[in-house]
């Protein structure tokens, strides 16, 4: 007798279409938001904007931009290490761009990015479970990046959370809390030792040496790629860096949540707005 699948339920349904309608929701708000934005301006400014923009800061902003680049394959790199799964750089810095260059352009980042990602290195060896460790491990060490920027701001410049309405001194105990939960990431594994027990599969904490490396890479790429848009800003006392950085963090956070290719629309809005 043919086995025949149950249809979807309600729940299922919902699920797969409401996602889709919320994404095209949220894309659609942060036009609008975009639109009123850009209607303070004419095209005469935006030229003239871009026309201030020096050789120099070009040059500058490029070279920051290389070396973020260059950065997010050492993303793949510490997880193979960390799985002591080494590949051969070469191979391991095609695989993150381009896993890289479909999830940011697509959206649903993770998914996008598991997908390439084990397409590239199952010729090489990596099973489904070692794939998704990876991901996991450069989502986490994304996150941790991301983490870090907002306490080491809060610390040296409390004053460039303004714009979150959050007190200098508030600000200023925030950064030690962070920094105090990134801390405790970062020596875990002298007391995780074993492994955690997920659905099965056993997943490793990371080693003191690769978490203190975590919190480095996604702290150095997420300042790089600030800088660029730092870089490219005309000379003012009313913008400093670390507003800069606050800005660009708050705008990533936007895109992941909305999960809108590239975060288009929904980066530009909140980097403005902070």
């Amino acid at each position: 007798m043919a086995h025949t699948e149950s249809p979807p339920t309600w729940t299922q349904r919902l699920l797969r279409y409401g996602t889709g309608v919320l994404i095209l929701a949220l894309l659609a708000g942060a036009l609008v938001i975009l639109n009123r934005w850009l209607e303070q301006y004419s095209v005469a400014d935006i030229r003239q904007a871009l026309n201030r923009i020096t050789g120099v800061q070009l040059l500058a902003a490029s070279a920051a931009a290389a070396v973020s680049y260059w950065l997010l394959t050492l993303y793949d790199l510490l997880a193979l290490r960390h799985l002591r799964r080494p590949l051969p750089y070469r191979w391991v810095a095609f695989t993150a761009f381009t896993s890289y260059a479909f999830s940011h352009s697509l959206g649903f980042a993770s998914i996008i990015g598991a997908t390439v990602r084990y397409r590239l290195y199952a010729p090489h060896g990596l099973g489904g479970v070692e794939v998704a460790q990876v991901t996991l491990f450069v989502v986490t060490t994304f996150m941790l990046g991301l983490a870090t920027v907002m306490p080491v701001v809060m610390l040296i410049d409390p004053t460039a959370l303004k714009a979150l309405h959050i007190p200098p001194g508030s600000a200023f105990l925030l950064g030690l809390a962070a920094l105090a939960i990134l801390v405790a990431y970062a020596v875990g594994g002298f007391w995780l030792r074993r492994p955690l027990r997920v659905f099965g599969h056993a997943i490793a904490f990371p080693r003191p040496s690769i978490a203190v490396r975590q919190l480095l890479l996604g702290l150095c790429d997420l300042s790089l790629a600030a800088l660029v848009l730092y870089l490219c800003l005309p000379p003012s006392d009313a913008v400093s860096y670390a507003d800069v950085l606050v800005a660009f963090g708050l705008a990533l956070v936007a895109g992941i949540i909305s999960h809108v290719p590239g975060g288009w629309g929904c980066s530009t809005p909140s980097s403005w707005s902070a």
